[in-house]
């Protein structure tokens, strides 16, 4: 029970100022805080295995910024792929031969 009101101590305490840190790399409020309660639910998940060897608010920090920054490079991808599926429809639909 005892870690039950740890973590959600410690998920009150940091909510907050998590979800304005990663807005500043998503630019989403939804995203920014889907993003950091996966980070709570991951750290959940594995509270028997994670090992901090800094502060705790550091290593939230840090989880945050990197989850934002995989999420970000997810939406490159996904963007250039969906350009890329875009331009690969024109020359189909704009052929100069007969159909």
């Amino acid at each position: 029970m005892g870690d039950d009101v740890a973590f959600e101590s410690l998920f009150r305490a940091h909510y907050a100022e998590l979800c304005r840190f990663a807005y500043q790399y998503v630019r989403s409020s939804e995203a920014a805080e889907d993003l950091v309660q996966d980070v709570f639910a991951g750290l959940w998940a594995a509270r028997e295995t994670v090992t901090v060897t800094t502060s705790v608010r550091a290593y939230l920090y840090a989880a945050v910024r990197n989850r934002a920054i995989n999420t970000r490079r997810h939406q490159v991808v996904a963007a250039e792929w969906a350009r890329d599926e875009a331009d690969d429809d024109v020359p189909s639909r704009m052929s100069s031969g007969p159909p």
